[in-house]
């Protein structure tokens, strides 16, 4: 085991003090409940997974995923979004479209089971408490929403779980000072932001906690500043990722935005469903 000041910038090892990670109290019979959530979470989400038939955004997912590989990158930027999402989904479907839906929404599924423990790990290392952990599990496995979307075939449950990583990640790097969590954390951070733009929230709240962080511990100004230093390569991989999308999109496919959506995005993910319209109109 290594350690050294949590969140101090110097990673290399030192004396023997505290545990690398936060779970080493972790009981037995905990991991085995995390293991229970996972295992629901999964079934929640794998159960008529292809009953549904496949609405336009993911139709246009297998369309971008299925296109030969040259394209798939030009069809990505031509509706502004990266393409990264359709080269994995592009990996893993069959040659055949029978069972098309299955084996199309079957990663979101998956990224959408593991969230579960990893969220768990997560609400553990701020809270330190074990039930509170596992009640947090246990209203992601089964909130509506978040199995909706986890059983499309869109980049969104992926995105998500790449997301909670790279707070997880950060949490570990912060608590041990070991350099391989920081590492994770960077490429978490990089992965969830690769796959949809919305991700760019998950390492902008760990950079505030960070700067909280080491201002509760009392530390300068030009230290914390160059603590910080360590997100450095989080934005300059993002300003890399966004030169993929520097196409703007048809206007067809331009959105209209509004301050309200703000107010509605709060309230469809405090309620756990979307107020949008019904599954059957946007199919219609």
């Amino acid at each position: 085991m290594q350690t050294c000041d949590p969140g101090g910038g110097d990673y290399s090892p030192r004396v023997l003090t505290t545990p690398a990670h936060p779970f080493a109290s972790f009981g037995r019979r905990a991991v085995l409940l995390v293991c229970a959530l996972t295992f629901l979470a999964l079934g929640l989400r794998l159960y008529r997974l292809s009953g549904p038939s496949l609405w336009v955004d993911e139709v246009y997912s297998l369309w971008a995923a299925k296109a030969p590989l040259d394209q798939v990158w030009i069809n990505s930027t031509r509706f502004n979004v990266l393409p990264t999402y359709f080269l994995i989904l592009r990996a893993i479907l069959p040659d055949s479209n029978t069972g098309i839906e299955w084996a199309a929404r079957l990663l979101s599924a998956l990224a959408g089971a593991l969230s579960v423990p990893v969220f768990i790990g997560l609400v553990y290392c701020w809270r330190r408490h074990t039930r509170v952990a596992l009640l947090a599990g246990l209203l992601l496995a089964v909130n509506p929403l978040h199995i909706w979307y986890s059983q499309e075939a869109r980049a969104y449950a992926l995105m998500l779980f790449f997301g909670l990583l790279t707070m997880l990640f950060l949490e570990l790097a912060l608590f041990s000072g070991r350099s391989e969590w920081l590492t994770l954390y960077l490429f978490s951070a990089l992965a969830a932001a690769a796959l949809h733009k919305s991700a760019l929230i998950f390492p902008g709240l760990c950079i505030v906690w960070h700067v909280l962080y080491l201002s509760r511990q009392g530390k300068p100004v030009i230290q914390i500043i160059k603590q910080l230093l360590v997100h450095v390569p989080i934005g300059i991989g993002v300003l890399l990722l966004m030169f993929v999308k520097l196409n703007p999109p048809p206007e067809a496919q331009r959105r209209a935005g509004s301050i309200l959506q703000f107010g509605y995005t709060f309230i469809t993910f405090l309620g756990g469903y979307s107020f949008g319209p019904s599954l059957t109109e946007i199919q219609n």
